[in-house]
């Protein structure tokens, strides 16, 4: 008999149940709307486990997936997915409203329910070609962590707790998703280009580099640039955001 689950902990305890230690054969499935930065903690043993999600900018997280997919796991994406469904061959699945994040699944953000359902009661193929999913690639991740720093920007809003994961500068090094920047001098030819600018009007750091981008063409929206100053008595360091 299928059973409900009421709360947003009987869901992740019974997702729990599906994922963990998993037996040799079982083929374990997440087709879930949206993956979070700690997804990670709810999928538990990702080795091998299919995931299929959508790419949706400020929902799911580029560096939730790529840590779930250094650890073993098959990612793929599905335009316009909604569906939450946790599927093992051999145990059975859940059909739920929450989606693999921590405000779903945490107990602590929105109010969940669902069903988990017998071996044999959902048809995954059927889902999944309804799905139909395709391949995850490194300028996917990139293009998504990318417009998820530019939301984030344009909101003015703290990124999430959820996000900021301690790791070590290995880590760091080795992740494609880690923050590119441009570097900017600034010295006595551009202090001469600068005071051009300035005839018009244009003095600030914000227009300056906005100009520098029209001029130049090297900077798009969302970079980072490290800007240093190489005029006497005025060396400094900062940092801007296009």
């Amino acid at each position: 008999m299928p059973r409900v689950l009421y709360t947003s902990k009987d869901i992740r305890e019974a997702i729990h149940s599906l994922f963990a230690a998993p037996a040799p054969g079982d083929r374990r499935v997440a087709l879930v709307a949206y993956v979070g930065a700690q997804a990670s903690k709810f999928l538990k043993d990702p080795d091998g486990l299919e995931i299929i999600c959508a790419l949706e900018t400020g929902a799911t997280s580029a560096r939730g997936l790529e840590r779930l997919q250094n650890r073993g796991a098959r990612i793929q994406q599905s335009n316009r997915l909604h569906m939450k469904v946790h599927y093992s061959s051999t145990r059975g699945a859940v059909i739920c409203s929450a989606n693999a994040t921590s405000n779903g699944l945490s107990g602590l953000g929105l109010l969940e329910a669902g069903v988990f359902l017998r071996p044999g009661d959902v048809d995954i193929e059927r889902l999944i070609r309804y799905a139909d999913p395709r391949a995850i690639s490194s300028d996917d991740l990139r293009s998504l962590e990318r417009e998820h720093e530019k939301l984030a920007a344009k909101c003015q809003r703290p990124i999430p707790m959820e996000s900021r994961v301690k790791r070590t500068f290995r880590q760091w090094d080795s992740s494609e998703l880690r923050t590119q920047w441009k570097i900017q001098a600034a010295g006595p030819e551009e202090a001469e280009l600068a005071a051009e600018f300035a005839e018009y009007g244009i003095t600030n750091d914000e227009n300056w580099h906005q100009i520098i981008n029209t001029r130049h063409g090297w900077l798009t929206p969302g970079d980072w640039v490290l800007c240093f100053n190489c005029v006497a008595a005025q060396q400094s360091f900062f940092w801007i955001v296009r």
